[in-house]
């Protein structure tokens, strides 16, 4: 497979009937085993993250890593953000 990079995208996130938009730009699409992007929610703060998600294969199943490269103030509440994200996931899945 091909690495590329490039390309935009626009999530929006319905909280309590208000739409909330996180956009970013993919840096990193190494399929199956890394996605990274930057990462912002413009309605919060100009400022941007880099995600970079990594999955690594087990027998029977995946891991996956999320890493967030972010201001430090934005720690807490990004943590708790990817977290019910991830849960939700795992669910799904």
């Amino acid at each position: 497979m091909q690495r590329w990079f490039g390309g935009r995208f626009v999530i929006t996130d319905r909280r309590d009937g208000d739409d909330v938009e996180h956009s970013g730009e993919y840096l990193e699409i190494d399929r199956p085993r890394r996605l990274q992007s930057i990462f912002g929610v413009p309605a919060y703060s100009s400022d941007i993250s880099i995600v970079t998600i990594d999955i690594i294969p087990l027998e029977c199943d995946c891991e996956l890593i999320l890493t967030t490269e972010l201001k430090r103030e934005w720690a807490d509440r990004t943590k708790e953000g990817w977290g019910k994200t991830l849960r939700t996931l795992e669910e799904m899945l």
